[in-house]
């Protein structure tokens, strides 16, 4: 089974951390490594997951947490989280977004039956 990465990218995320970490802990793909990055957020984001990863962390062949002392913006803080990712490959998520159970799986199921894929991305549900 393939590693997946999935990188979440936080900055004053707070309001949707959980749901979006929760997310990934429902996936029905198992081999998932967990990178959280954040870029310097000045609200409660960093603590909910640490406190978040100190529960759940286990679920994941890997998980890390990656602070920045000063903000990078959106690309700085994806590069961080994919300079850390050791998988084959990489799917990234905010931190006020959420998969649904399924998505890994369905995605690793299109690349298996589709071996030229490099690139893949799903759809996107607005649900708010």
């Amino acid at each position: 089974m393939d590693l997946v990465s999935v990188i979440a990218v936080t900055y004053n995320s707070s309001g949707f951390i959980l749901e979006t970490l929760n997310s990934i802990y429902n996936q029905t793909w198992k081999a998932i490594e967990l990178i959280i990055t954040d870029d310097n957020s000045y609200d409660s984001t960093v603590e909910i997951c640490r406190g978040w990863l100190a529960k759940n962390g286990d679920r994941f062949i890997r998980s890390e947490l990656l602070l920045s002392k000063v903000n990078t913006g959106v690309t700085g803080n994806a590069n961080r989280g994919l300079r850390a990712a050791t998988g084959k490959w990489v799917k990234f998520i905010g931190g006020d977004d959420a998969l649904l159970p399924d998505c890994l799986t369905y995605n690793m199921e299109f690349v298996f039956s589709s071996p030229q894929t490099r690139v893949l991305f799903s759809r996107i549900n607005n649900y708010r």
